[in-house]
């Protein structure tokens, strides 16, 4: 469908012309949605380990950042299951941002790879929560 023919739709629909542009750029600024760039990891080898961690905490920080999870669109205030989990997004999203400090200045250790399990088993467990 041409681009006025399905602008003149969804203006049908009661959808207001700065709405629609709000729509149409960060439908553009998500894409493409299947890639995803891992800022805080180099160009160079990395084991599939460390790879993971990274991958999920950089969907975890995109949301946030790009997509607005924590001040956009849902209600976390809606009930008590909401409020717990937005708690736990921004404990988490804060903790990635100081873990990635000490990376850079110390390194890995046995007692850091422990932590990155238990956050990381905190993220799966409510990556329900990671949709915008």
């Amino acid at each position: 469908m041409p681009l006025k023919k399905y602008l003149g739709v969804l203006e049908d629909l009661g959808l207001d012309k700065f709405r629609l542009g709000e729509l149409l750029l960060r439908s553009y600024q998500m894409q493409p949605s299947n890639t995803l760039k891992i800022e805080s990891l180099d160009k160079g080898w990395q084991d599939k380990d460390n790879v993971l961690l990274h991958a999920c905490f950089q969907l975890l920080k995109d949301c946030v950042e790009k997509e607005n999870l924590l001040a956009g669109h849902i209600d976390w205030n809606a009930d008590e299951k909401h409020q717990k989990v937005k708690l736990e997004l921004e404990k988490l999203y804060a903790w990635w941002l100081k873990r990635l400090e000490k990376e850079d200045q110390c390194g890995l250790n046995k007692q850091q790879y422990e932590e990155d399990d238990r956050m990381l088993h905190q993220l799966i467990d409510i990556r329900w929560a990671l949709w915008t």
